[in-house]
């Protein structure tokens, strides 16, 4: 529905998934490994694949912000530019052992002149939304515009994360270990602390993660840092709250997040 508006992004003055294409080019050639980049460069095209359904389905929200679609696509397309200089110079995507990955965006973007043609508040908009793309929680008093770029960014990006790391998380061998991060592999436990912050409607405490299942209730408690109705109903239809809810074990409290859960997805939507 949404892919008519790619017309902003890939036709005109600037075909920018060419100009994205080219950048990461460059990096490609630089990195020992590439094939983490295309891991990279695949998540930046099926975010703004999501990006392109929330748009077309959020067109109130544009108007209210004096918001062209083409700058959360744009947001979307170069949020994690930075991942490719990122892995280039230090090996890692892990922002703690390196930098963080949206400040390197936010260079990259400006050091390529990426968006030169762009007038300024339109530019302002996409590298706000991609330096703040990663926090946690959006900033308070941003101005309409930016607010709602960033927040249709998260949620392109949380979709996609979430399609990821459910195939990790389902599988087996060498692709489960990407998601271990040191936690415990013990399917019938979770951190109940973390399943009562889910239940009561707030976001999961990455740092306070032991176990596998923390890890899939991290990811349901984005339901509640989901911010367009487009992005709450693709979490319901594409499978990710029941794939999620499937993976703990079963038990009262469980099934009780369950019906939070959706409950919180029927308000909201």
């Amino acid at each position: 529905m949404g892919r008519e508006l790619s017309s902003s992004v890939r036709e005109g003055p600037v075909d920018h998934v060419r100009r994205f294409h080219e950048a990461v080019a460059e990096y490609m050639e630089r990195g020992a490994d590439p094939e983490p980049l295309r891991i990279k460069l695949d998540h930046s095209l099926r975010v703004l694949a999501e990006a392109e359904d929330i748009v077309a389905e959020e067109g109130e929200w544009l108007r209210r912000a004096n918001l062209p679609a083409r700058v959360p696509l744009l947001a979307a397309l170069y949020h994690d530019l930075g991942r490719f200089p990122q892995y280039v110079e230090w090996g890692t995507f892990s922002d703690p052992d390196s930098a963080n990955h949206a400040t390197l965006s936010v260079r990259a973007l400006q050091r390529g002149g990426l968006l030169a043609e762009l007038p300024p508040g339109e530019r302002r908009a996409v590298l706000a939304s991609v330096a703040m793309h990663n926090r946690r929680f959006p900033p308070k008093g941003l101005p309409l515009g930016i607010d709602a770029c960033l927040r249709m960014v998260r949620d392109a990006d949380k979709l996609d994360i979430c399609r990821v790391m459910l195939e990790r998380l389902e599988s087996t061998g060498e692709a489960a270990n990407v998601v271990n991060l040191g936690l415990a592999d013990e399917p019938e436990t979770y951190t109940r602390e973390m399943l009562e912050r889910v239940a009561a409607g707030e976001l999961a405490d990455y740092t306070r993660m032991r176990y596998r299942n923390d890890f899939r209730l991290l990811l349901l408690s984005w339901v509640h840092d989901l911010n367009t109705g487009r992005a709450r109903r693709a979490y319901v239809e594409k499978g990710h709250l029941e794939r999620l809810l499937a993976g703990l074990p079963p038990g009262k409290e469980v099934e009780r997040l369950g019906e939070s859960l959706r409950a919180a997805l029927r308000e909201e939507g």
